[in-house]
């Protein structure tokens, strides 16, 4: 178990001077990963006589959650970080002009209803607006 609590050792150090995620999350791998460092030690739990089994079980639990906490922590200093540097980066002017939003063009349909319209006002035809059914039912 030396081994455990300095290899535990080490990837916290690897883990405090990881300097962007993919190393965070490669180091992640190696100690906590599907074959990672403690995965294995879990998986010799088994071999382990049933008195040690469970101080061990504890110790390798803990030494996980250790690191797991440590990962957590470092990923939020890391996107803490990317976010700070985003904001520097990323400064409005409001001295610039504004952006000039685009104008809308009209429907084709409607379009042309306005050229027959100027059409047959260049005709001589006046446009009336009313209802568009006179009759005694409606």
């Amino acid at each position: 178990m030396d081994s455990l609590s300095s290899r535990i050792d080490a990837a916290l150090q690897a883990i405090a001077s990881a300097a962007t995620l993919e190393a965070l999350d490669a180091e992640r791998v190696a100690v906590v990963g599907k074959s990672g460092f403690v995965t294995e030690q879990l998986k010799q739990l088994g071999r382990l006589p049933a008195e040690e089994r469970k101080a061990a079980g504890e110790r390798i639990n803990v030494a996980k959650n250790t690191v797991l906490e440590a990962i957590a922590a470092r990923r939020n200093a890391l996107d803490e970080a990317a976010f700070e540097a985003r904001l520097a980066n990323d400064r409005v002017d409001v001295t610039l002009p504004g952006r000039r939003t685009e104008r809308a063009n009209l429907h084709p349909v409607t379009r042309a209803m306005e050229r027959i319209c100027e059409i047959f006002a260049r005709l001589g035809y006046d446009r009336v607006d009313g209802p568009e059914i006179e009759d005694d039912w409606h």
